[in-house]
């Protein structure tokens, strides 16, 4: 998904949020998640692209799923899915400090 196309579903997401909860326009979208109890879309893909790189992982090492993500790259400036995966995984574990 372009980045465009992912500000255009948190914006969506919001004013869904804010005629739902009855909130001002002008209210913070992160309040929102918050009272809501919601947790932002782009942390919601964070989540589930980790929990899959690390299923994928701990395969077998001669599984076909484990050796396509070892082998995934970046293709004409873009990302395949695993590859976007691989990239998902390691800027989440660098923001851990791992």
């Amino acid at each position: 998904m372009s980045a465009k196309g992912l500000q255009l579903l948190e914006k969506v997401q919001s004013q869904c949020q804010r005629r739902m909860l009855g909130a001002k326009a002008h209210s913070s979208s992160d309040a929102l998640d918050v009272t809501a109890n919601v947790i932002p879309i782009r942390f919601r893909i964070q989540e589930i692209c980790t929990r899959d790189f690390i299923r994928i992982t701990r395969k077998p090492a001669e599984s076909s799923i484990r050796k396509l993500l070892i082998s995934a790259t970046v293709q004409c400036n873009r990302f395949t899915p695993m590859s976007y995966l691989k990239y998902i995984a390691r800027d989440f574990h660098r923001s851990l400090g791992i």
